[in-house]
């Protein structure tokens, strides 16, 4: 296999991993902030879904892939994605992590 054929099998690979997490998406545990977590993403609600991209006419919807302590510091991370390629390119997810701070 030449390495342009290899680059591809990996990344189909990658995608596959990608969407097969994608369909086992959790929320945060009962009590944490979802809405206050989706607005810091910089999403809007829109018909009952949070939209990171709102200019998308097909929306996927955004959703918090992770929420827990990523770093080692005690506080959790948020992940919050987005699928498809109007706002995303030919990558077709796009993703913001969010951090918070000691204040």
């Amino acid at each position: 296999m030449g390495d342009t054929t290899c680059f591809a099998a990996s990344f189909a690979t990658i995608a596959a991993a990608l969407a097969l997490q994608a369909s086992a998406r959790a929320e945060p545990p009962a009590g944490a902030d979802s809405a206050g977590i989706y607005r810091a993403a910089g999403a809007v609600q829109h018909g009952g879904r949070w939209l990171l991209c709102a200019d998308d006419p097909q929306p996927q919807g955004a959703n918090i892939d992770e929420f827990r302590d990523l770093n080692g510091d005690g506080r959790p991370e948020a992940v919050v994605s987005e699928g498809g390629t109007f706002c995303n390119g030919h990558a077709g997810i796009g993703f913001v992590l969010l951090s918070q701070g000691a204040d």
